[in-house]
């Protein structure tokens, strides 16, 4: 069995995961990888890699403090959370100063795979030694950004996905898939009793 380090987990807002209350789509997700990350760590140690959005990034962030994971933070920007409600931005602030190192926006350190623009800025990337653009042209950028940022830097990723072609977490299944050869894999929170499935 592979051993994996760096675990990049990728999944929906709470719209997409049954509301912002406490529901059972929320509830089913939230026990399956705390049960993920516990057998995975009777077998070594790892790392996740998670995009601090709310629901599925804010839940394992959550659990990696519990279950004393270290986790990195990939922020898409300097205002990220700046509009949610205090409550929610304050609890965000709470989990980042868990993060392994110092969160700090992603994306000067990203390889742009997607504009093909001839005008458009390009510089070499001092971390990668990649293309990127200088500028993103808007925050659906700096989010594909910092999508990119934790695939580069991960070996295995787990997925809660609705199986709809559609949003950002499907976005991310189909940038690794292309890019890259990892195991990508995918829990349902609407299908109960449902064993893990490999995208590929």
């Amino acid at each position: 069995m592979k051993i994996v380090r760096n675990l990049v987990i990728t999944g929906h807002r709470p719209p997409r995961l049954g509301g912002y209350r406490s529901n059972i789509y929320a509830t089913r997700t939230r026990d399956y990888m705390r049960g993920f990350f516990e057998r995975l760590q009777q077998r070594h140690d790892f790392t996740l890699h998670l995009g601090m959005a709310q629901g599925v990034d804010m839940m394992a962030a959550k659990l990696a403090i519990e279950l004393d994971i270290p986790f990195r933070a990939y922020v898409p920007g300097p205002d990220h959370g700046s509009r949610w409600p205090d409550w929610v931005f304050d609890a965000y602030s709470e989990v980042l100063q868990h993060a392994e190192g110092s969160a700090r926006p992603v994306s000067p350190h990203v390889i742009e795979y997607s504009i093909d623009d001839p005008n458009v800025e390009w510089e070499e990337c001092p971390t990668t030694g990649g293309r990127r653009t200088v500028h993103p042209r808007n925050y659906g950028d700096l989010m594909n950004r910092r999508n990119m940022a934790m695939a580069l830097e991960a070996d295995c990723c787990l997925a809660i996905w609705d199986e709809k072609r559609q949003g950002g977490t499907y976005n991310m299944i189909a940038h690794i898939k292309k890019h890259y050869d990892y195991p990508l894999a995918y829990m349902n929170p609407f299908k109960p009793n449902q064993p893990t499935k490999r995208v590929r």
